[in-house]
Parts: C-alpha cells; structure tokens; sequence
C-alpha cells in the first residue's frame, strides 16, 4: 500500500489522483506520526519495492516517527534493490552522546539487603557462568550478559516489592 499514488508508484493510473484516504493514511494523522522519507526527502522518488507481475516500482516500505522525532533524524535512505523484491531503508538518528544524561536506570543498593534476591543473583550467575564456560564463551561477554540478566533481574524485583507495598497500603 503507498501512500501517495503519484509520488510513491513508478506507473499510476489516471484515476489514481483522486483516491481518498486509506486506513493507514488515517491511522498515520491519527496518531500524529510523519514519514521520515517525504519530510526529508520531500517530491523525490526512490522505490522500495518491485512488483515483476505489474511491471512496476511502488514505496511501500515506510519509518514513521513523531514529529518531536523528526529534528532529530539527520538523514533517511533507500538500498538498490538486490537479492529481493524490497529495498533496504535505512534511518540515521541523532541521539544524545552523553551517557551520563542518557541512564535512565540506576541500581538500587537495597535490594542486596534481601536474602532471596542475593541468593537468586548466585545461583542464576553459577549456572550460567559453568554453561558458557564448558561451551568456551569468552569471559568478557559472558561476564557482560550475567550483568545484564543480573540486572534485569533486580529491576523486576524492586518493581514487584514497589507493587507489593502499594497494594497493601490500598
């Protein structure tokens, strides 16, 4: 499905001008989203998919963001198409560098004060670290993703003991 029949289709028929709105297309100001490719690249035409029955070029591949997002995108491009009938897209978006101002999360210390939490931490970390040693992972990595799952981990319990004392002052 495009969403412009005259700029997003190689061959259009005549009527094709006065087509009325599709569901996307509603779906697409409803929701407040912008298409990347047309706010950047506005009349250009670069085709995202090959249709050998019609004979004919169409973009119906899309990135679509808010418009609070769109500032932010530096740039947006189409791939030739090659090895399918889709074009690659690809999005390049500026994001904030500073990693200090980006973290949105922060360890909270108390959860080591429960003994489950502990004791799960060190049997989940014992268990994965003999799998993927006799698998002969490379400790960085392992290392890095038994800090990631320990992580996720803690972020769940803080959140349910958070829940569970909210639900017994209701």
């Amino acid at each position: 499905m495009v969403l412009d029949k005259i700029k997003d289709k190689s061959v259009y028929k005549k009527e094709d001008w006065r087509v009325r709105p599709t569901t996307l297309t509603k779906f697409i100001n409803n929701a407040g989203l912008k298409d990347v490719w047309r706010e950047l690249k506005g009349d250009e035409r670069k085709y995202t998919f090959y249709s050998p029955v019609h004979k004919s070029y169409s973009r119906i591949d899309f990135v679509f963001a808010s418009q609070s997002l769109i500032p932010k995108v530096n740039n947006t491009d189409t791939e030739i198409i090659k090895t399918t009938d889709h074009a690659i897209m690809s999005i390049d978006i500026a994001i904030n560098k500073n990693y200090r101002e980006a973290r949105g999360w922060r360890m909270n210390a108390k959860m080591f004060h429960y003994r489950e939490v502990v004791e799960r931490v060190k049997k989940d970390w014992s268990e994965s670290w003999d799998i993927n040693e006799k698998a002969g992972g490379r400790m960085g990595i392992i290392r890095g993703t038994l800090k990631a799952v320990a992580r996720g981990f803690i972020i769940r319990e803080n959140y349910n003991k958070k829940w569970k004392s909210l639900t017994k002052e209701i």
